[in-house]
């Protein structure tokens, strides 16, 4: 491999590993519902946490106060959380936390978010290729629940895909790998797999700078680059269809073998505990096949099938 492709992967794999961990320290919380008096969850804590790091104290000391926030949503914060809503302009302030509360709190939290990721990438050495991205953060705007709630949606989008190629890169190169070791000119591959790494770094860098539809532009180029070397060195979409047709057939005999025994007054438990666990690793392969993961649905299949046949063995 080249040392570009081990200082991209290296900082593709620590961006990653630091965009969906950010949390509340660094003032990110995920919400997915409404909040009021009486809610109770992490996200009730999250925001205590929020609001005590703006402050907007809950307390000023014990339960609620900087440190020792709680997971129940109270009067306290409640008052806190209206005390946040005024100095954001909203009208008639509740302490409700919906979908404007959202809006607002994704804009308060988007310049932190990028700073902690930005900082926790290692620093690129010299000579190293930078990708052309702008410095200015893309923060959500705070007049508009629709945009922010749209760019909150690329941003998920984004952060997926680039875990997801990340892995489908991997594949692709274990595929790469297992080809040359058959004796096989993997160059073109290789050259394939070098402008995926290309594309992954600025789809991440360009997520670290906000450009949500720019990363899932990107994202999306370095995918059609691994899928490429993936079906070229032979381990495709194919291999695992042929494996899951395999096992679903194995199955399917020692089912009959199974309700045959069955029929003549045999013992058939220990058969069918085995026939289950065949069965749950082919529903396993199928989903990983919907997912595209096609090398771990070959794997899961060729396993349902040895299963299947231990089944039937077991008789």
């Amino acid at each position: 491999m080249k040392k570009i492709n081990i200082i991209s992967a290296v900082i593709v794999a620590a961006a990653l590993t630091i965009i969906p961990s950010i949390t509340s320290a660094q003032g990110k919380c995920v919400f997915t519902r409404d909040l009021e008096v009486g809610a109770a969850g992490d996200d009730v804590k999250c925001l205590q946490q929020h609001l005590n790091a703006k402050g907007f104290i809950i307390a000023s000391s014990g339960v609620g106060s900087p440190g020792y926030e709680t997971d129940m949503f109270g009067g306290k914060t409640r008052d806190a959380l209206v005390k946040w809503q005024t100095s954001k302009g909203v009208a008639g302030a509740s302490g409700y936390f919906g979908p404007v509360s959202r809006s607002l709190y994704d804009a308060d939290t988007s310049a932190a978010v990028t700073t902690a990721v930005s900082s926790a990438l290692p620093a690129v050495p010299p000579g190293f290729p930078m990708p052309s991205t702008t410095t200015t953060v893309n923060a959500a705007p705070t007049t508009s629940s629709t945009n922010s709630s749209s760019i909150s949606s690329n941003e998920k989008k984004s952060r997926a895909l680039l875990k997801s190629v990340r892995n489908k890169i991997e594949d692709a190169r274990d595929n790469v790998d297992e080809a040359e070791d058959d004796g096989d000119d993997v160059s073109l591959l290789n050259n394939l797999l070098d402008k995926a790494d290309d594309k992954l770094i600025d789809a991440v860098y360009a997520f670290i700078d906000g450009d949500y539809e720019d990363s899932i532009e990107l994202a999306e180029r370095a995918e059609n680059y691994a899928e490429d070397a993936t079906e070229d060195a032979g381990g495709d979409e194919g291999d695992a269809e042929d494996a899951i047709e395999d096992a679903d057939e194995a199955l399917a005999e020692a089912k009959d073998k199974i309700n045959e025994a069955e029929d003549d007054g045999d013992d058939v438990d220990e058969a069918e505990d085995i026939y289950d666990d065949a069965k749950k690793k082919l529903d396993d392969a199928e989903d990983a096949f919907d997912d595209e993961d096609y090398d771990d649905a070959a794997e899961l299949a060729e396993e349902a099938e040895e299963l299947a046949n231990d089944a039937a063995d077991a008789l």
